[in-house]
């Protein structure tokens, strides 16, 4: 006899799943800040030109992002949270990956290099994954 597994509804497992993402980038901030860049010297062997690479890449992640959000359908008034979060949720997860990767790889140049560029890129990665929450894609 198979066993029924109950995965709870979509806009509290989208929820859960985006605020996972979010205290990831944080904490991998935090362990970047205070437990790597700390082993780094000022002469580090991380090139200039590399760092700069890595954070124009994650500056157009973030504007792919925004570029996604025009896919993500917008609710309407008839629809439940959960009907909507259904058909968005594949769809929000695409705009939020690419600040993921904004905001993790802005750490990982800070944390080799401690270039306070990475730390503004981060930021704006960050930001714009905070503007654009469940919330608001429930809302817009």
């Amino acid at each position: 006899m198979p066993s029924t597994q109950s995965t709870g509804s979509a806009a509290k497992n989208v929820r859960v799943i985006y605020t996972a993402l979010i205290i990831g980038i944080v904490l991998y901030a935090l362990v970047a800040h205070f437990i790597v860049l700390p082993g780094h010297t000022e002469s580090s062997q991380f090139d200039p030109t590399l760092a700069h690479g890595v954070l124009a890449v994650a500056l157009a992640l973030c504007g792919l992002s925004l570029l996604l959000l025009r896919g993500v359908p917008r609710r309407s008034a008839d629809d439940s949270a959960e009907t909507f979060w259904k058909s968005a949720a594949p769809l929000a997860m695409r705009v939020w990956a690419p600040l993921e990767g904004a905001s993790l790889a802005s750490v990982v140049v800070y944390s080799l290099s401690g270039r306070p560029e990475s730390i503004a890129v981060g930021l704006l990665a960050l930001a714009l994954y905070l503007l654009l929450n469940p919330s608001y894609l429930e809302r817009r």
